[in-house]
Formats: C-alpha cells, sequence, structure tokens
C-alpha cells in the first residue's frame, strides 16, 4: 500500500514509519503465539493418544491372553491334516444354490462338507441365501433379509433362469435335516442393521439349540463379530476371511483369546509369499481356500492347502469316490 508522503514533515514520515514497522511487528508476533499454541495443543493432544494406544495394548494383552500362540484341538476333523472338500452352495450344477436340493446332490456325489450362506430376516431367524437382492435367484425386487422368514419362503427358487419346486431354506431345515452327517462352513453375510455383537450371540444360541459346534466353521469378514465370538465362546470355530498376502502382520496384532481359528481367502490372492508365511507359522491346514474351480483346482492341491471350498465337476469324481471308501 503507497503512503502518500508528499507534503509532510520529514518527522511526520518517520512516525508513520515507525508505526508501519510497530505494526507489522504484533501481527507477526501475534502469529507466532498462536503457532506457539497450536504446538503445545498438538503435543498434548499426542501425549493423550499416546497413553490411549498403550492402555488400549495393555487392556488387550491382559484381557486378551496375550500375543503368543494360541491351542487347538488335536482330535477334530477340522484341524487334521486330511483333504477337506467343501461344496460351494452345494451341488449347484444339478440343483438351485444354497437350496436343500443343492445340499442334497452333494452328499450325494460324495461331498461331507458344504459352504453354506448364512442371513438372518426381519423376524430374526437365520436362512440360507447368498445375494443381498432377490432379483437373481427370486425374480423380485425383494430384499430378503428385510423379510420375515415365512414371507421369504413364499418364493421359488430358479435355477438356469427357469422356477423350480426348491425354496430358500432355513438354517434350522439344513441342519435337522443334514447336520449329523455334514461339516458346515456357514459364510455370515451380516446383511443388515443388526450389529456383530448380536448377530455372533444368535449364531452362538443356534450352534448351541441344535448340538452341531463340532461340525461348523464359522466364518466373516468381521472382525467385531469374529473377535467377540472367539473370545465369549472359545468353543466355537472361527474363519477370518480376507486376510491375504501383504497384510499377515496384522495376525500378530490380534491377542490370543480374540484370534480366530482359520483364515479365509481366495485363491487369486494366494501368492508363493503367503504360503511360506503360512508354513512357517503352521498353518497350511488352517487356511480354508475358496474361489476353486476345475481350472485352479489342480494348483491348489498341488500348493499343499487341506481345506478347499470348490465348484463341483466331473473333475473331482475320482477325489470324491475316495472319499466315500474311506468312509
Amino acid at each position: 500500500m503507497l503512503i502518500p508522503y508528499y507534503g509532510m514533515s520529514p518527522k511526520g514520515i518517520e512516525e508513520i514509519q515507525n508505526r508501519s514497522v510497530m505494526a507489522g511487528f504484533f501481527v507477526l508476533n501475534s502469529r507466532v503465539i498462536h503457532i506457539c499454541a497450536l504446538m503445545k495443543l498438538l503435543k498434548k493432544l499426542l501425549k493423550i493418544a499416546f497413553l490411549s494406544i498403550t492402555l488400549l495394548l495393555l487392556f488387550l494383552i491382559i484381557i486378551g491372553g496375550g500375543f503368543g500362540e494360541k491351542e487347538y484341538p488335536k482330535n477334530s476333523a477340522l484341524y487334521s491334516n486330511e483333504l477337506l472338500l467343501f461344496a460351494h452352495r452345494g451341488d449347484f450344477t444339478s440343483a438351485p444354490e444354497n437350496t436343500m436340493e443343492a445340499i442334497l446332490s452333494a452328499k450325494q456325489k460324495g461331498f461331507i462338507a458344504a459352504e453354506i450362506d448364512i442371513q438372518e430376516s426381519a423376524d430374526n431367524r437365520f436362512f440360507v441365501f447368498h445375494d443381498v437382492h432377490g432379483k437373481r435367484l427370486l425374480s423380485t425386487t425383494d430384499t430378503p433379509f428385510k423379510t420375515n422368514l415365512e414371507d421369504i419362503k413364499n418364493h421359488h427358487v430358479y435355477f438356469r433362469k427357469k422356477i423350480t419346486s426348491s425354496r430358500i431354506p432355513s438354517l434350522e431345515e439344513v441342519i435337522t435335516e443334514f447336520g449329523d452327517s455334514t461339516i458346515f462352513y456357514f459364510d455370515m453375510k451380516g446383511y443388515g442393521s443388526k450389529n456383530g455383537l448380536e448377530l455372533a450371540e444368535g449364531i452362538n444360541t443356534f450352534l448351541e439349540k441344535y448340538n452341531v459346534r463340532n461340525n461348523v466353521l464359522v466364518a466373516s469378514i468381521s472382525t467385531a463379530f469374529l473377535f467377540y465370538l472367539e473370545f465369549k465362546y472359545p468353543e466355537t470355530h472361527t474363519v477370518l476371511e480376507g486376510l491375504d498376502v501383504g497384510n499377515e502382520w496384522l495376525y500378530y496384532l490380534i491377542p490370543k483369546k480374540f484370534r480366530p481359528d482359520f483364515l479365509g481367502g481366495r485363491h487369486e490372492n494366494i501368492t508363493e509369499k503367503h504360503i511360506n508365511w503360512l508354513k512357517k507359522n503352521n498353518m497350511m491346514n488352517r487356511k480354508v481356500v475358496f474361489s476353486v474351480k476345475e481350472k485352479n483346482y489342480s494348483q491348489t492341491i498341488e500348493w499343499g492347502f487341506k481345506k478347499i471350498i470348490v465348484d463341483y465337476g466331473n473333475y473331482l469324481d475320482s477325489t470324491l469316490s475316495n472319499t466315500v471308501k474311506q468312509k
């Protein structure tokens, strides 16, 4: 800004200049004070954050049992080194996926284990269905998990774009029919607004009521759901999905009493580095591999995995035949 010095005495000009200097000094001093105050506040917040994290870690160590290796059942088929194939949504080559007919067909073909998708209805009952919406399999705009179970069961399930007599089964129906002779992988979808703790309590009550806890792997990508279930009901066999190559270090941060028993991941996310990490931690028989089809099945076997969720095809017949003979 130009100051009109014309016509002013030297003393007046000097006074104006001095005032300008002083004003600039006060502005600068004010900014310095402001920055110092912000630095003090930031330092205080960092101390609070550090203290909070330290207390949280101490809590997890004390309550969670530390970070060492946890013990696993030694006489359970779920933890053996024997090959265990789960029929992905049952045998959906012969019947609509996730239906009673699909599970029965898988059993008839020699499967002793099946992967099914679990949701909870609006009236808090578990049913077997994969999709969020009903368009693909029910030809409806309804959202199943927002509907009462009896209304869900009114719909017929489509198979290869044709309507069938099959209906969405309740989990109760599936377990009543197949629970005694089948190992199940419950893929908990967790759709809707119900929080993980309520869902964990619900599935625990179900497992206890039908006495199938030892025949079921409960899987989810939700850490809140699994950590709560593992901590409060450690006898439940849990699977954390999605802990794959690149984030294995997170596994070591999970305290023993919160740590899931198995890890689950897609075939395409498995690398040599991940396999080496699994072997180093004695987890090859506790890694469940899914998205396995005819084109990548042989590779999965060659890698040494023992828990595999597969899409049924004729390529499995010899393996399943041997399974039947062993039974």
